[in-house]
């Protein structure tokens, strides 16, 4: 998948239930162009639709990424497996059970051998330096992240997981993510939404 309607993906991965007319706007594309991309996508089982009722009229068709869909975007499963290799060798090799509590520390310990390279980035930085160098992470590492201000502080939206197919199964992947907000931004991080959960996109408060 590539170029127009690699980008209508990533907008719905965004932007899930997204009209044919939303779409185009938020692209700068025509409706007859939306349609023609959306329409084989659709046809390849990358996107599905539901009717809904916006405006006076007929309903309009409101369009999400189906799980193959949010499978042809961006992942990072080898990179996932390097890594927790990586971790396992410095546990003198001795992998946890599935369901064990462990896990989510093994996840943690390779968040931390994530960031070894760049602690100088924002190790005793203001907090502006640290949520930039952080949007720059997750962005390098596919998350697709959006950050929100508010009165109850920072919320970091993830919308892309790049190990979506693994977290699915096992949701103590998310330490990984929850660590590397926290250890970042040297506050605790907990998550609020995630599409273990069945949501569209993980959100973490910060």
């Amino acid at each position: 998948m590539e170029g127009t309607r690699l980008r209508l993906a990533a907008l719905l991965q965004r932007l899930p239930d997204s009209t044919v007319d939303e779409m185009g706007r938020s692209l700068g594309l025509s409706a007859a162009t939306v349609r023609r991309h959306l329409d084989i996508l659709y046809r390849d089982r990358l996107v599905d639709y539901h009717a809904v009722r916006r405006k006076p009229g007929r309903p309009e068709h409101a369009f999400f990424l189906t799980e193959a869909g949010q499978e042809a975007l961006p992942k990072r499963y080898v990179h996932l497996l390097q890594m927790v290799l990586r971790a396992l060798s410095q546990t003198n090799g001795a992998a946890p059970p599935p369901t064990s509590p462990s896990l989510g520390k093994l996840f943690t310990h390779v968040a931390q051998d994530m960031l070894a390279p760049h602690r100088e980035r924002f190790r005793n930085k203001p907090p502006q330096e640290r949520r930039a160098f952080l949007h720059e992470l997750l962005t390098d590492a596919d998350f697709a992240p959006e950050f929100e201000e508010g009165h109850g502080g920072l919320r970091v939206r993830l919308h892309n997981c790049p190990f979506r197919f693994v977290a699915l199964e096992q949701p103590a992947v998310c330490e990984l993510d929850r660590e590397l907000i926290s250890t970042i931004l040297a506050a605790p991080a907990t998550l609020e939404r995630c599409i273990t959960s069945g949501h569209h996109s993980c959100t973490y408060a910060a």
